[in-house]
C-alpha cells in the first residue's frame, strides 16, 4: 500500500474575502516513486490580515532525478479572472496492492460544494500522466449521506481489474445549480496506460454500490444499465 498525506486545509482559498494572500511555501512532503519524486507543498496565505485564520493552501509538483521540477502547479485552477488559484487540499493516494501507478488527489472546497480530481501518472520507464478523473465518488455519497465528503471511495479491485466510480451529468438534463443536478455514475477502468469507461448508469444515493460489493437484487432495485453493465464485466 502506498503512503498515504493527510495535510487538510482549514479554510477554503476560493471562498474567503479581503485582501489577496502572498502565498508563501512552508512545508514539503515528498514521496518516492522509481526516478521520480512526487511533492505535496504547504503554503501559507503570509497576509496579516489574516493571521489568526490559519489559511493555508496546496499544490503538488514532480522532480526527476536530477531534481527538475518536470510537472507543476498540479491541481492549480482558474476562475473568474483567470488568476491561478490553488487547491485546499492534495494528498498521495493509498491504492489497492498491485495497483501499477501514482495517484494525486486534488480538493477545492467551495462554499457549497466540494469537487476532487484524481492525477494518475506512471513512473517507470518515464513520467506520462495515465488520465484525469473527475468528481469520483466521495464517502458521503457510497453511503447514502453517511461519512464525510471530504474523503474519496477511490479505485477498488474485481475481478483483477482496477475500477473507480465517478459522477457525471453525461445523458442528463443540464440544471442550472450544482445542487440542483441530476447525476450518473461512470465506471472506469484502468487498463493499457489510459482509463477506459465501461458505462453509465443512474445514479441513486439509496441504491448505490460499486460492483465490489454484493448486489442485493432482492433488496436493491437494479437498473438495467447496471444489469447490462455486470453482465459485461461478468465476461471481461
Amino acid at each position: 500500500m502506498k503512503h498515504l498525506l493527510l495535510l487538510t486545509a482549514l479554510i477554503s482559498t476560493a471562498t474567503f474575502s479581503g485582501p489577496s494572500c502572498d502565498w508563501k511555501p512552508v512545508k514539503t512532503d515528498t514521496t518516492q516513486s522509481n526516478n521520480y519524486s512526487l511533492e505535496v507543498i504547504t503554503l501559507d496565505c503570509n497576509v496579516d490580515y489574516y493571521k489568526n485564520e490559519n489559511i493555508t493552501a496546496q499544490e503538488a509538483v514532480i522532480r526527476d532525478a536530477d531534481n527538475n521540477i518536470v510537472v507543476d502547479h498540479i491541481g492549480n485552477w482558474s476562475w473568474r479572472d483567470d488568476s491561478l488559484n490553488y487547491a485546499d487540499k492534495v494528498s498521495i493516494v493509498t491504492t489497492p496492492d498491485g495497483f501499477p501507478y501514482e495517484v494525486i488527489l486534488t480538493s477545492v472546497y467551495g462554499s457549497s460544494n466540494i469537487s476532487h480530481t484524481y492525477h494518475i501518472y506512471a513512473t517507470t520507464p518515464t513520467l506520462k500522466l495515465i488520465g484525469k478523473v473527475t468528481q469520483p465518488i466521495n464517502v458521503w455519497q457510497a453511503n447514502n449521506g453517511k461519512g464525510s465528503e471530504k474523503n474519496v471511495v477511490g479505485f477498488y479491485k474485481y475481478k483483477d481489474m482496477f475500477l473507480i466510480d465517478r459522477l457525471t451529468p453525461e445523458n442528463t438534463k443540464a440544471a442550472k445549480c450544482v445542487a440542483c443536478q441530476d447525476w450518473n455514475v461512470e465506471t472506469l477502468r484502468i487498463t493499457n496506460s489510459k482509463l477506459i469507461s465501461l458505462g453509465i448508469r443512474e445514479f441513486n444515493r439509496k441504491t448505490y454500490r460499486n460492483y465490489a460489493e454484493p448486489q442485493e437484487a432482492s433488496k436493491v432495485d437494479i437498473s438495467r444499465e447496471e444489469v447490462n453493465l455486470l453482465q459485461h464485466l461478468v465476461r471481461l
